[in-house]
């Protein structure tokens, strides 16, 4: 789903300035780079990818999905 609408995100994301990327717009939101960064993760450890896997893999065991799995992929501080 996510690869459909890459085209379309990377240019929107590339034309914004760092600051607002990197910003949070009120304490305990997201930032951009938080979203972008919770949208890659989701799309490749949540349902879609686990499908995948799931029918690929025989016997394939589900492993824990969390947001604050990976923080350096979206940025975040504490990778909330």
């Amino acid at each position: 789903m996510l690869a459909a609408t890459l085209p379309i995100l990377k240019a929107e994301v590339m034309a914004l300035p760092k600051e607002m990327l990197v910003n949070r717009p009120a304490p305990g939101e997201w930032s951009i780079n938080e979203v972008i960064g919770h949208l890659i993760e989701t799309e490749e450890r949540g349902f879609a990818g686990r499908m995948q896997r799931m029918l690929a893999q025989e016997n394939y065991i589900l492993a824990s999905c969390s947001a604050k799995a990976n923080p350096a992929r979206n940025d975040s501080p504490n990778g909330a």
